[in-house]
This record gives structure tokens, sequence and C-alpha cells, in this order.
């Protein structure tokens, strides 16, 4: 019993654990949508701990209506499987810096 529970823990502190990477790609937010799509992948993650500066530059640029724009963050990646709102993102990011926004940029 106790083994399981460490095994729990272990598992759920996976993303405190790592030491942030940067990442390139497309971050949108919108209602249920907080996601990055990373240059070269057809992945998509879920955004967890947002920097106020990214939300608030994204949301001066564009609103909070789902456009893409591009940013250079560093973060923590958690294990591939099923986050985010109904699980349809493929990984999850906390994202602990923004490095780079660039608001009028729709692309990798």
């Amino acid at each position: 019993m106790v083994a399981l529970a460490i095994a729990l823990l272990a598992g759920s502190c996976s993303l405190i654990d790592q030491a942030p990477t940067t990442h390139r790609g497309l971050v949108s937010f919108g209602f249920e949508v907080e996601g990055f799509s990373p240059c070269g992948s057809a992945e998509s993650w879920w955004v967890t701990g947002v920097p106020v500066e990214l939300r608030q530059t994204y949301q001066a640029a564009v609103g909070f209506n789902y456009v893409p724009v591009y940013v250079v963050v560093e973060g923590t990646l958690g294990e591939p499987g099923s986050y985010g709102h109904l699980g349809a993102y493929q990984r999850e990011i906390r994202i602990t810096r923004l490095v780079e926004i660039d608001t009028a940029r729709r692309s990798c």
C-alpha cells in the first residue's frame, strides 16, 4: 500500500522534478483552450503555469480568440498521455518563462 502511494506521488511530480528546456511553437488561448503546438510536430500540448506576461501580451495583441502566436518558452514537459479539455492534448507543458513572443507571426 505504501509503495503504491509513493509510486503515485512520484508520477504526479514528473513535471516538478525536471529542469526546464526551451521550446519553440505556437500558443493559443480561448474557452477551454490552453494550447501549444511545437514547431516541427503535429502534437498539441496542454499549457499550464502560463506566465502573466505571456497571457497579457497575447490578449493585448489578439484578444482571447484562439489565434496562434509564435513563442519561445522555457518549461517542463510531461509524459505522453491525455491532457486538457476532453483529453485532447498529447502532452502537458508547464511554462516557466517566456523567452520571446512575436504576435504578428502565425506559423513556425
